[in-house]
């Protein structure tokens, strides 16, 4: 796998069991081809997609899986097999993958149009907004916790003068007799 010329492309169906009838499954042998091979991987099947495959117009497996569920579904309930129609699966939406298109160098410009690229790395503005969110959020708890701390404290304050004596003049006549003590300690020779 690694004498492909510069130009070349590898295109992967499926690898189900080798020559000796050793079985293999799709993951390790993509994995191994990622890993190889000196040539960009494609494939058609929307299950390959994230694991090495560069991407194309590939055809969902979940799309597929549900379509087929669906007909299973109405032979259990009796429907004649002659009365289902199943119009033909059809590839989806182009998709790539961004890691891929970078180590193979292939610029977003020549992906077809609607192309949808993913497994982007965040640009520096998107990462800068995020800790900036992260900020905000941070410092609102603990604001938060700061606003919940404020009320306990007045809370606390309020119950300790509702115990204390409601007479006006009995906060004033406590000052004095501490003023009158103070005055004596002054005035001791």
């Amino acid at each position: 796998m690694r004498t492909f010329h510069a130009h070349s492309a590898i295109f992967y169906l499926t690898f189900g069991t080798d020559a000796q009838g050793g079985a293999y499954a799709d993951e390790r042998v993509l994995a191994d081809l990622h890993a190889t091979a000196n040539a960009p991987l494609f494939g058609m099947q929307s299950v390959y997609f994230g694991s090495g495959v560069v991407g194309g117009t590939m055809m969902s497996i979940d799309d597929l899986a549900r379509n087929t569920a669906d007909v299973a579904i109405r032979l259990l309930n009796g429907a004649p097999p002659s009365s289902i129609k199943v119009p033909p699966q059809r590839p989806g939406q182009p998709m790539f993958d961004w890691r891929e298109l970078q180590r193979w160098g292939i610029a977003e410009s020549r992906l077809p149009a609607g192309s949808v690229v993913r497994y982007r790395s965040p640009s520096l503005w998107q990462r800068i907004q995020a800790a900036r969110c992260s900020s905000a959020v941070g410092a609102l708890f603990i604001q938060s916790l700061l606003i919940v701390g404020l009320l306990y404290q007045r809370r606390a304050r309020q119950r300790a003068e509702i115990g204390q004596p409601k007479e006006p003049g009995a906060r004033r006549r406590r000052q004095s007799s501490s003023d009158d003590v103070g005055a004596d300690e002054l005035d001791c020779p």
